[in-house]
């Protein structure tokens, strides 16, 4: 009986040093029937040579396509659509895969719709810096919300209609959460055979918060995608959307003034109440189980004194040291 395909799909801008490493982790994979398409999304240096000459390299396995600049998450759409395979595995062009990440997931996977592992980091000289490994808990697929370790069942994106949203930031993890939000059968692998590159460029920002550009956005756009769905109701949810409000504060605290980053919290804090009332749930103390303990205490130090409206004083202290624990 002829095995399932796999499709891995890789959106690529400005990769020439980069997207090879990624295309030769997929075409060595342990598990042989897969395909591998790669976009080359209006790049201006040298990407489309180097996705010719491995398309040339390995014509039955290796599809390849140019298009003006679409940005990441049109580009992922356009991947989907070109997908034969029975599965999808998404890869940034600059990762790439262990060769039994594909068998691995797959078998995983099984008859269910979501696969889900952990993740190795790697600096620019790709010395290993650090793992990630999931825990077998609920809560861990908002843990693992970005594209590194997923394996979906194309049937399910398809009947679910799932695509990526045209957002500033934070595209993977709204269409990553938008399917979880559609399925039960979510399988959790401990193992980490997606290898994340990074160069050394730091999340912290230092440039103005922009509510266009803020996870204060992506988590209005992703409640309100969400509608009725019964994942607005789960404690699991409501605390993965209060520590993405509070990303916005850790990451613009430094291009803010105090009062500028009051305001912006509060803000926050009001539309994360009314959302909490309209889904039947309290602005309270509450301590998930598969975070780690110093997320948790701050998320709750958070929750305690703006109930105290002390919430001012925690925001000037932030605003003075140099921490970021989310």
């Amino acid at each position: 009986m002829l095995k399932p395909k796999v499709s891995i799909l890789i959106p690529a801008y400005n990769a020439e040093k980069l997207v090879h490493k990624a295309i030769d982790s997929a075409l060595v994979q342990t598990y042989d029937n897969i395909e591998v398409i790669v976009i080359n999304d209006g790049s201006t240096d040298d990407t489309w040579r180097v996705l010719q000459k491995c398309q040339k390299q390995y014509p039955q396995k290796v599809r390849i396509f140019s298009q003006k600049n679409k940005g990441l998450g049109a580009t992922r759409n356009v991947l989907l659509e070109k997908a034969k395979g029975d599965y999808i595995v998404n890869l940034d062009a600059d990762d790439w895969l262990k060769p039994d990440y594909v068998e691995v997931m797959l078998s995983a996977l099984g008859e269910g719709d979501i696969a889900i592992c952990g993740f190795e980091r790697y600096d620019a000289q790709y010395q290993f810096r650090d793992k990630r490994v999931p825990e077998l808990t609920s809560y861990t697929k908002y843990r693992f919300c970005t594209t590194a370790g997923k394996m979906f069942r194309r049937r399910f994106l398809q009947d679910n209609k799932l695509h990526y949203r045209a957002l500033n930031m934070g595209e993977d993890a709204f269409f990553n959460v938008s399917a979880y939000a559609k399925t039960d059968e979510i399988a959790i692998v401990d193992y980490t055979g997606y290898c994340c590159y990074e160069s050394g460029s730091s999340m912290a920002h230092s440039a103005k918060y922009s509510e266009a550009k803020s996870f204060y956005s992506v988590m209005k756009a992703l409640v309100k995608d969400l509608n009725d769905s019964k994942m607005l109701y789960d404690a699991e949810f409501q605390f993965y959307v209060l520590k993405n409000l509070l990303m916005d504060v850790f990451l613009y605290k430094d291009g803010l003034s105090v009062r500028e980053l009051i305001e912006i919290y509060r803000r926050h804090i009001v539309w994360y109440k009314e959302f909490l009332r309209q889904n039947k749930a309290k602005f309270k103390v509450y301590f998930q189980e598969g975070e780690t303990l110093p997320i948790n205490l701050t998320l709750n130090a958070f929750v305690v004194l703006t109930k105290l409206h002390l919430d001012g004083m925690m925001l000037r202290i932030l605003k003075k040291i140099s921490v970021n624990i989310l």
